[in-house]
């Protein structure tokens, strides 16, 4: 009969060959695959190049011994933050696990790897992640307009967004039910990290299995060293094009928030068949991840792509609702 002690350094050992497989399981999308991301969260939400949802959670752990007051989550309680983006599916493509409880998100992403594949990744290929009130506005993280907006465009647009942003709610939901582990980590402080990615690592496989093709057609589960995540290595310029002043003035490609009028903003998005442009004014002084401005500029221009869905949905509910009436399935309001 083996002791505690082992027992624990058995499960220690499993933990760390799970977390190994972080990079073959957990990578951001590119090429087809990041076409096939964005496709899933147009045909979910009617939102254009959104490659993901990024939000986070709270995992309660016993007190720690020093510095207990920086992981006081708002509600009393010691806790750790996962903070994820997950794509259409709700897979994760980018975690971050073990901040204090008391870091709230904006500072969270500050810290994280994901700002490097927001600029990097994001901006090169003209898409963008979405998230809640917590983040700041950017031309690569759309938030809402806010709850208190009279404007029924805008509100058409939360709507959009909340459709598209509920996938991370729903991948936290499955995650902690699948592993009750999630519920209250109550193994060493310095390991309850590895726990978390653990977790989150063991979801993936879970989801692809769950979802995926015929043995035959399905993909390996490693991927080669030169093919990781973005999180392990750093944009490459040289990979990107490269254009002249006068190049993108003939273009009229200036930037993610300025390259298409609505009409042609709607035939691209409408097309099946679109390829993901390399942006070609990003450079080393830019930092897209500060720039309020253009994230508004941006929001403007997806409300107006999106008001024609609302309004035809709208008509639709209004038909149904008219049919139900007449068959008296519904009362009257």
């Amino acid at each position: 009969m083996r002791s505690p002690a082992t027992v624990r350094e058995i499960i220690l050992r499993c933990v760390r060959a799970v977390c190994a497989l972080d990079p073959s399981v957990i990578y951001w999308p590119e090429g087809d695959e990041l076409i096939g991301v964005v496709n899933g969260f147009q045909e979910l939400s009617h939102l254009p190049f959104c490659a993901g949802a990024v939000d986070g959670t709270h995992v309660e752990i016993p007190r720690p011994r020093n510095f207990a007051g920086d992981y006081v989550y708002y509600k009393g309680k010691f806790t750790r933050s996962i903070q994820a983006t997950v794509d259409h599916r709700g897979l994760f493509r980018h975690v971050l696990c073990g901040y204090p409880g008391s870091v709230n998100d904006a500072h969270v992403i500050k810290l994280s790897g994901l700002r490097k594949i927001l600029r990097s990744m994001c901006w090169r290929t003209n898409t963008y992640v979405i998230g809640d009130d917590a983040y700041a506005l950017s031309p690569v993280l759309l938030v809402s307009y806010g709850k208190d907006t009279d404007d029924t465009k805008e509100e058409a647009f939360n709507h959009c967004l909340d459709r598209a942003r509920v996938v991370v709610e729903n991948a936290f939901g499955r995650l902690k039910n699948r592993f009750r582990r999630l519920r209250y980590v109550n193994v060493k402080h310095e390991h309850q990290p590895m726990y978390m990615l653990a977790c989150c690592v063991l979801h993936n496989i879970i989801e692809m299995e769950e979802g995926a093709p015929a043995a035959e057609d399905a993909p390996e589960l490693t991927r080669p060293m030169d093919a990781r995540g973005p999180a392990e290595r750093q944009f490459d310029p040289k990979h990107a094009p490269r254009y002249s002043r006068k190049e993108q003035w003939d273009m009229g490609f200036r930037g993610v928030v300025n390259m298409v009028d609505h009409a042609q903003c709607m035939a691209l998005a409408a097309s099946s068949t679109r390829r993901l442009p390399a942006n070609p004014v990003a450079h080393s002084g830019y930092d897209p991840c500060e720039d309020r401005n253009a994230g508004l500029r941006l929001r403007r221009m997806l409300t107006r792509y999106i008001w024609p869905f609302a309004l035809e949905e709208r008509d639709s509910k209004d038909r149904a609702y008219e049919f139900l009436l007449g068959l008296g399935l519904v009362q009257p309001v």
